[in-house]
């Protein structure tokens, strides 16, 4: 932890951070609508994705499975993005997280989760939610405790 802080500069630290979490977290929920419609029209119904409410991220299914994709602030070198964790219900329905990954103000993919042909992937939005449906059907339910 640092504690050497400059009083003077902390608040426009605060101030960028502010800035980009908020377009971090729009463009994130943005998606919402292109995963929707990859859902209905690739899909058919073994796939559902919706707004969790105030912002919080999303709720879904995949062949029945449910899953949530829980936003929080996030601050690196910085930058402010998110951190998104991706959770399942247990045995004793409490949620329990299976995964984590950042994004960066533009809603992308960020740090060590980079997909490897760069930001301007045009299947980076389709190859994310893939990524989180794959997650979820490949773990197992977690046990209580």
């Amino acid at each position: 932890m640092d504690f050497q802080q400059d009083p003077d500069s902390f608040g426009s630290y605060l101030g960028q951070a502010a800035r980009d979490i908020t377009h971090a977290r729009t463009n994130f929920l943005d998606r919402l609508d292109h995963w929707k419609n990859l859902a209905d029209r690739k899909y058919g119904q073994l796939v559902t994705i919706d707004h969790l409410p105030e912002q919080r991220g999303f709720v879904g299914s995949v062949l029945g499975k449910p899953f949530s994709l829980l936003i929080s602030p996030l601050v690196i070198d910085g930058r402010g993005g998110l951190e998104v964790v991706v959770t399942i219900p247990n045995l004793a329905g409490k949620e329990s997280e299976i995964s984590r990954f950042n994004v960066d103000r533009n809603g992308d993919l960020a740090d060590n989760y980079e997909i490897p042909s760069g930001d301007f992937d045009s299947l980076m939005s389709v190859k994310t939610f893939m990524g989180i449906l794959k997650k979820v059907l490949e773990q197992t339910i977690p046990a209580c405790g």
